[in-house]
């Protein structure tokens, strides 16, 4: 301090005054930045004379470049209300206070680090490390509030809206504050609570900046998280549909429990109830459906598709078209290995053919209703006859004809 004497000062809280000059009246203009500052007094009668202000323990001295020389205690004489750090504005513009700003880079040999403000659209803008103490015009030097009570600053409105007390505060896309938690679900973060609501400039904000983002992104809604090398991110392949139970895999609109759309391989699904899986069955390239030992699918590796129950093929189509029906090599287009029945009922109309069965005989019937119009039969005098009665019967060595 200098009195009207124009005596020297004594050592306060820290930091020296020391001047020559014998005038009481002075025009003051800092000269430097830094730990220390010089300070230049030019006295009425025209002498200048050069003040030194030194800093002592846990003091801070900043020059805000409009000849304003802030004195601040750090470290263990502020660490009950706030924490802050020594910042350097080099965005280009100003900053005012209250701007959460991220670090672009160090000045000289100093602690100080180089601030612009943070930007929640841009990952190359975050996370911020604080908010501004003070306004900051461009390569002007002050500090940054890393944690504690900001005081001072306007808090209503933030962003265009009136808070509440205790309201999350987000870095805002684009630059600032703003209550509305932004939608980027990489880039969020919460870096303060609202404390005094004020319209004019005498609200305070509670400033937590742990240096990454910090808050659980929205999510939109029927998605889901997905992990990737550098953060979490939003499906675009799984919708679920909660509201009627379906999950969507490549359509945001399922119309069952599972609708899967484009392209799918499966391997081993299974499902409780009634025992299904769809996959590879026999790990050698054979996809089926099986239930309980039955079974339908397709070998990649001989090429047919089959149809088996208890385990055995009942049913097998070739890669050459052919149908078998009781073999799994059918020569024709259809070929059926055992006896034959084509009717309506236990009555035996219809087509019937038979092997060697219950008949003990190869055996051919044709039925319209109950009556017969053509049989065969190996066992019996008569080999084949057509019509109910028999107007033509074929025997072994002669044939009859009658007219009904």
């Amino acid at each position: 301090m200098i009195d009207s004497a124009g005596a020297d000062s004594a050592v306060t809280k820290g930091w020296v005054l020391a001047q020559t000059d014998v005038n009481p009246t002075y025009d003051l203009a800092s000269t430097q930045n830094g730990t220390d500052v010089d300070v230049t007094l030019t006295g009425s009668d025209a002498t200048v004379d050069t003040v030194k202000l030194v800093a002592g323990a846990n003091i801070v001295l900043t020059d805000n470049g409009a000849s304003e020389i802030t004195i601040d205690a750090i470290g263990a004489a502020e660490t009950a209300e706030r924490i802050r750090i020594e910042v350097k504005n080099t965005s280009g513009v100003t900053l005012t206070k209250g701007t959460p700003v991220y670090i672009t880079g160090t000045v000289g040999a100093t602690a100080r680090v180089q601030v612009a403000a943070a930007d929640a659209s841009d990952p190359t803008k975050m996370p911020a490390v604080g908010v501004l103490s003070q306004d900051l015009i461009n390569n002007a030097d002050g500090f940054a509030t890393t944690g504690g009570f900001i005081n001072n600053v306007t808090t209503d409105p933030i962003d265009g809206l009136t808070p509440v007390a205790n309201q999350t505060v987000y870095v805002k896309p684009g630059g600032g504050l703003t209550l509305t938690k932004p939608i980027n679900g990489n880039l969020i973060q919460n870096i303060a609570k609202v404390g005094k609501i004020s319209g004019g400039n005498a609200g305070s904000l509670v400033v937590s900046s742990i240096l990454r983002t910090n808050d659980v992104p929205n999510l939109t809604n029927g998605k889901i998280w997905v992990g990737t090398p550098t953060y979490t991110s939003e499906s675009t392949v799984v919708h679920l549909d909660e509201s009627n139970g379906r999950m969507g895999i490549g359509t945001t609109s399922p119309a069952s429990r599972l609708e899967v759309q484009g392209g799918a391989t499966l391997s081993a699904i299974g499902f409780s109830g009634p025992t299904v899986k769809i996959g590879d069955y026999t790990g050698i390239g054979t996809t089926r459906i099986f239930s309980d030992g039955s079974y339908i699918g397709y070998s990649t590796a001989n090429s047919y598709h089959d149809f088996s129950n208890a385990g055995a093929s009942q049913m097998r189509i070739t890669s050459t078209g052919n149908v078998g029906i009781g073999t799994t090599s059918p020569s024709n287009k259809l070929s059926v290995y055992g006896s034959t029945r084509i009717d309506q009922s236990a009555d035996w109309a219809g087509l019937n053919i038979y092997g060697f069965d219950d008949q003990a005989a190869d055996y051919i019937k044709i039925h319209i209703g109950t009556t017969p119009m053509a049989r065969y039969q190996s066992n019996l005098p008569h080999s084949f006859y057509v019509g109910n009665s028999k107007n033509l019967d074929i025997y072994a060595t002669s044939v009859g004809f009658s007219v009904d």
